[in-house]
């Protein structure tokens, strides 16, 4: 069974994230981190930056965004 998506806390320490939580995982398994900073101002400042990418979407003139969201935002045809 795969494992869920989850998000937790850490710390980064001599050039390592250390989790703030335990995390079960075995020995050696590879993970994604997305690095999101928790201050205020620079959470700011990455969420500003995210929604530049996406900024006007809502003026392309676009009805029907929502049933073909992947066929505009990644030009991926739905099947």
């Amino acid at each position: 069974m795969p494992m869920r998506a989850n998000t937790i806390e850490a710390v980064y320490e001599d050039g390592v994230f250390k989790p703030l939580e335990k995390v079960y995982l075995k020995e050696h398994t590879r993970v994604r981190v997305l690095v999101l900073p928790t201050t205020d101002k620079a959470l700011i400042k990455a969420q500003k930056s995210a929604l530049k990418k996406i900024v006007g979407i809502s003026h392309s003139g676009h009805k029907d965004t929502a049933r073909r969201h992947n066929e505009y935002i990644y030009a991926v045809r739905a099947s």
